[in-house]
């Protein structure tokens, strides 16, 4: 394969991708989500056509589990005492180490609501942009809406805990430019005070050097659920009413216990307490994969976003099959025994999931002379 088709072709980690997980699995997000196709979501599962990739980073960005990961990142500057970030896209004519520029991107899209929270916990509070061409780039007329997008949804979250929003300042080529190289600075990151330093130095020297050693390594990305960049609530903000990215909710009513969705969820967003008898159900953990959603049965599970969790357990109880002996766990009725005379109720006939599936008695006959 020709060597600059490689190098701008994705880092790609399979093993994480929920289609691995399960055969079910409903994500089509990097084919979507690719202006030229590059991806494919099939029956025989997914796949990257490497001559049709260009790069853009799209595909990163949309996935939920990262499995893709792109090398786009902002430029990281001090105004004054102020850090901003800067992004340009490269149909600009920008590069990246020409004329001191910094924070060039194929396409700004790239930026999800993590970038931006993790620019944010940097102390970050304004992001300069700026872009050209959108509606004839090739990687799709649609693009300029996407970092807006991403920015409201980022400050959403961030106002709700009490905390103040990051603004997106959108310039034109050469103010940007001029900002980037003669209004700021670098960004050296927060100063190491005495009391840090007396820390550091006083580390094991062996230590000190697996961590420099690990640092050389080329590992591969494992972020973190969106969830997990969100920086905490502001003192006095209450904890119970904050929205976060996605939210897992089971609807008691219909869900039979079956933990489908604990064993497969690949962050422990959902999770079965056997200590507490209870499903535990964590929204800073999601990712929004539907992993839980694709492989749940009964259609008891669903992901909401941008929304305050309203649910964080599940009551869990243990029954044994009548015909099997196999211990299982059930979700009780709400509010005490159903009430089998309802039409809709139906009825507990004492067996397992497999049992009741698979109609035990059905090879049963009787010879009549």
């Amino acid at each position: 394969m020709d060597s600059a088709v490689v190098d701008r072709l994705p880092r790609i980690d399979g093993a994480r991708c929920v289609h691995v997980a399960a055969a079910v699995a409903s994500c089509r997000a990097c084919a979507d989500v690719c202006p030229r196709g590059a991806w494919q979501v099939d029956e025989e599962g997914v796949s990257l056509t490497p001559e049709s990739c260009d790069g853009c980073g799209l595909c990163a960005a949309a996935c939920p589990q990262g499995v893709i990961a792109h090398t786009h990142t902002p430029a990281k500057r001090r105004e004054g005492r102020e850090r901003v970030a800067f992004a340009a896209c490269a149909n600009t004519g920008l590069r990246n180490g020409r004329d001191g520029v910094d924070g060039v991107m194929p396409c700004l899209g790239v930026l999800t609501v993590a970038d931006l929270a993790g620019l944010y916990r940097a102390g970050v509070r304004r992001f300069y942009a700026t872009r050209e061409g959108c509606a004839t780039c090739p990687t799709g007329s649609n693009t300029p809406a996407r970092l807006e997008k991403t920015m409201a949804d980022l400050n959403h979250l961030l106002t709700r805990r009490g905390l103040e929003p990051m603004r997106l300042v959108n310039r034109s080529r050469a103010p940007w430019q001029a900002l980037l190289t003669f209004d700021t600075e670098p960004d050296g990151g927060p100063a190491l005070g005495r009391r840090a330093l007396f820390r550091m130095t006083a580390r094991r020297v062996s230590e000190v050097v697996d961590t420099a050693g690990a640092a050389l390594q080329p590992a591969a990305p494992h972020p973190q659920p969106p969830g997990r960049t969100l920086p905490p609530p502001a003192p006095g903000v209450a904890a119970a009413g904050i929205p976060w990215p996605w939210v897992p909710v089971i609807d008691a009513a219909a869900c039979d216990g079956c933990a489908a969705c604990a064993r497969i969820c690949p962050t422990g967003a959902i999770r079965v307490d056997e200590a507490a008898s209870a499903f535990r159900l964590s929204a800073p953990d999601c990712t929004g994969c539907r992993l839980c959603a694709d492989v749940c049965h009964t259609n008891a599970v669903l992901l909401e976003r941008l929304a305050p969790q309203r649910q964080d357990a599940v009551p869990l109880a243990r029954a044994r099959c009548t015909a099997c002996g196999v211990t299982e766990w059930r979700v009780p009725p709400a509010g005490g025994a159903p009430d089998k005379t309802a039409p809709d109720t139906p009825a507990d006939d004492g067996l397992c999931r497999v049992c009741r599936t698979t109609r035990r008695t059905r090879t049963l006959f009787q010879v009549l002379e």
